[in-house]
């Protein structure tokens, strides 16, 4: 569907759906997810692949700390595994350089009172933090400057959309910690609209040691990877477009149906009630009568078509009429004194023009047949092609 969003202050305002988190993205950035929204395939994708080191660089720090620990509390019986992938994880890495702005901020900061995990409040407390700032410095600096803000999330999802200053990723579903090589390695994907907020990940993460061979591409192809993240983009912000309360509960039930593997159908049957729902409005708004009931919504969407043909089609193709030629020569017929010359050549007139209309009428009905490309529509192209992609599935 092509959305129209006209109010770049909504969105920002909106743009998440929890009311304590605030996108505060630049227009530049809403404009980017508003195009790809309406055609993703135009507009494409950026995509940075990571080659990400699981225990190297400040992971390797860390776990340095932890096997230390664990064997002065040995009688406390942590879990090593537990804690050990706790510090590989993005998440943990976010909340341990969250935690150092907190602290810089206010000396006496407690992530306790946090719904961070058990294992990441543990492993915050074993760690030297002055230790860690010097070593890390640029990448602490660089992390205040380009990722946090405000209302900075450190919960890392592959279901959501993530926020960093002024801009915004996704991970894809299937790749996300894909099984990487006996070096230790996985691979990850992160996708985006915008180039600079992938380039300031891949910064952070390679002035942390967590990266090898980072790359970024655009994608337009293929069409599956493309959509992969539309559900992410879609769910902050469809209901600043969308004013009718109706419609929004069926976006809604759509998203949930969609996060849900075993759903898919479900998924595509709703968003098949929604098109029935605009395309009901488009009938009764065009043409100022009720829609008639219990048409399929292939049904409805080529009944709109025809009337629209029908309506603002152009001018009819009527059959020429004989009526004057056969009147005329019936006049003469009856006529008691000769025809004169003037007569037969007026006579001769209404015949050819007769002819000429019919062999036109004949080539305007042949070429109305071969014609289908000309049938008016008010959707535009993309619009049209998503609808009848839609009508197949629902089939």
């Amino acid at each position: 569907m092509a959305y129209r969003v006209s109010n770049v202050n909504i969105i920002r305002r909106n743009l998440y759906t929890k009311k304590e988190e605030n996108f505060n993205l630049t227009e530049k950035i809403v404009k980017s997810i508003r195009d790809y929204l309406e055609n993703p395939t135009k507009k494409g994708l950026w995509i940075l692949k990571i080659n990400l080191r699981k225990k190297e660089g400040i992971t390797n720090f860390i776990q340095e700390i932890i096997l230390q620990k664990l064997e002065e509390n040995q009688k406390k019986h942590f879990n090593q595994e537990d804690l050990l992938n706790a510090s590989e994880r993005f998440t943990f890495l976010f909340r341990l350089f969250s935690y150092l702005y907190f602290l810089e901020k206010d000396e006496n900061y407690n992530y306790g009172e946090s719904n961070w995990d058990e294992e990441d409040k543990l492993i915050l407390s074993w760690i030297n933090i002055p230790e860690l700032k010097e070593k890390y410095k640029d990448a602490f600096d660089y992390f205040k400057e380009n990722i946090f803000f405000e209302d900075f999330n450190s919960l890392v999802s592959n279901k959501k959309l993530m926020r960093i200053k002024d801009g915004f990723f996704t991970f894809e579903e299937d790749n996300f910690y894909e099984t990487g090589n006996e070096m230790g390695m996985n691979k990850i994907f992160l996708a985006s609209t915008d180039l600079e907020s992938l380039e300031k990940l891949k910064n952070f993460y390679e002035k942390v040691g967590k990266i090898y061979s980072p790359e970024i591409v655009p994608i337009f192809s293929p069409e599956e990877e493309v959509f992969r993240p539309y559900f992410k983009l879609l769910e902050p912000v469809y209901k600043t477009f969308i004013d009718n309360f109706n419609i929004q509960r069926l976006f809604s039930k759509s998203i949930d149906e969609y996060n849900d593997e075993n759903n898919f159908s479900h998924c595509i049957s709703t968003i098949g009630l929604i098109t029935e729902d605009y395309l009901t409005q488009i009938f009764e708004t065009l043409f100022r009568d009720i829609c008639p009931k219990g048409l399929t919504l292939g049904s409805l969407y080529d009944l709109i078509h025809k009337k629209i043909n029908q309506k603002f089609g152009g001018d009819k193709i009527e059959k020429p009429k004989i009526n004057l030629v056969s009147n005329l020569l019936n006049q003469l017929t009856l006529k008691k004194d000769l025809v004169s010359i003037d007569e037969i050549l007026k006579l001769n007139k209404e015949i050819l023009d007769y002819i000429k209309a019919d062999d036109k009428f004949i080539y305007k009905t042949l070429e109305s047949f071969s014609n289908k490309q000309e049938n008016l529509s008010i959707f535009p192209p993309i619009l049209n092609s998503n609808i009848n992609e839609l009508i197949k599935k629902m089939i």
